[in-house]
């Protein structure tokens, strides 16, 4: 053992826990060995072992109970979200909306669901509009075919008075006809599924002009640029076409039709009485038809129809009355780049 250097060691002496040094004399060429209990420092380390232990626990779940309320109010929004989703899948909750708070991902989910929950409770109300007009004018062409094969079948008629009851009831059933097949076109929008090309729309209204003089004769006078947009073909041709046909059911027998186009804007000029101050606002209104016009043939769908084609191409529509003579203007303009 080298002189003066202590060399310290724990032992455990009858149960009592020592710490002792030991060290060297040299001019004495002694060992002298000095013992000191362990015990306070034992039990100050024992005490020190189980406050660390409830400090540990007690971290531990202050920790927990935070993460666990700040995970409850992370997903908070998730949950009522899950809620409103529920709500809708059993047909309910279309008026309720989320309460957007913040400005984080959460918040923008939250704000992008409402803005879906806006589209679907429009979409639903006009769906029920819808089927509440269609079933309306649904009515009449229907009573007046029952009522006419009810006559056929309880009286005698004459051949004449067979032949005009027959015409009559020929006459609903086209005019049934039409109107579903303009409620389906409402519905379903058939042309969605159409692919977007290049349209030339002086093209597509001298096609419709032809169409029309080879049903009835009437004369459609075109003046056309060359205006080309990015649209759908067919889509438009019936839009053309519903105002055309529009048109041609207010003009007199031996008046014209006046089509333009004029960088993207198409505008059709009848010679009938044009629009009334009361009539005028409700013109692309699905199902409404004016005084006069419940006398004619028509279910009051087709500009409506007009309407919808042309905000699905980011156009815009317009009716006026003329102002150069008697009748009315119809038409609408399709901006650049149209899709």
């Amino acid at each position: 053992m080298e002189a003066g250097v202590a060399h310290l060691r724990s032992e455990w002496v009858s149960g009592t826990h020592i710490r002792i040094a030991t060290i060297g004399v040299a001019e004495q060429d002694t060992i002298v060995q000095v013992g000191r209990p362990l015990s306070e420092a034992d039990e100050t380390l024992r005490r020190f072992a189980w406050m660390l232990a409830v400090a540990s626990a007690f971290g531990i779940l202050l920790a927990g109970g935070l993460g666990l309320l700040v995970a409850r109010n992370v997903v908070r929004p998730i949950g009522e979200l899950e809620a409103s989703v529920s709500d809708i899948a059993n047909g309910e909750g279309l008026g309720n909306r989320i309460d957007v708070k913040g400005a984080d991902e959460v918040a923008q989910l939250g704000t992008a669901f409402n803005s879906l929950l806006s589209e679907l409770e429009s979409a639903k109300v006009q769906q029920t509009r819808l089927v509440r007009d269609a079933g309306h004018e649904l009515r009449t062409p229907l009573t007046a075919l029952r009522t006419n094969i009810e006559i056929l079948q309880r009286h005698e008629l004459d051949e004449t008075a067979r032949v005009r009851i027959l015409s009559a009831a020929h006459a609903e059933v086209e005019e049934l006809t039409d109107l579903v097949a303009e409620v389906v076109d409402l519905a379903t929008d058939r042309y969605e599924e159409e692919p977007i090309s290049t349209v030339l729309l002086g093209e597509v209204v001298q096609a419709v002009a032809e169409r029309q003089n080879r049903r009835n004769g009437r004369t459609v006078v075109i003046d056309a640029d060359d205006s080309i947009v990015e649209g759908k073909p067919a889509a438009l041709e019936r839009a053309i076409a519903n105002i055309v046909s529009n048109a041609d059911k207010w003009s007199p027998v031996d008046g014209e039709i006046h089509v333009s186009v004029v960088q993207g804007t198409v505008t059709v000029q009848d010679s009938g009485i044009g629009f009334s101050d009361l009539d005028i606002d409700h013109v692309f209104d699905r199902f409404y038809r004016s005084d006069d016009a419940r006398a004619m043939p028509g279910s009051g769908l087709g500009l409506s129809i007009v309407q919808q084609i042309v905000t699905d191409h980011a156009g815009s529509v317009f009716a006026r009355n003329r102002l150069d003579e008697q009748g009315a203007e119809v038409g609408f303009t399709l901006p650049d780049g149209t899709i």
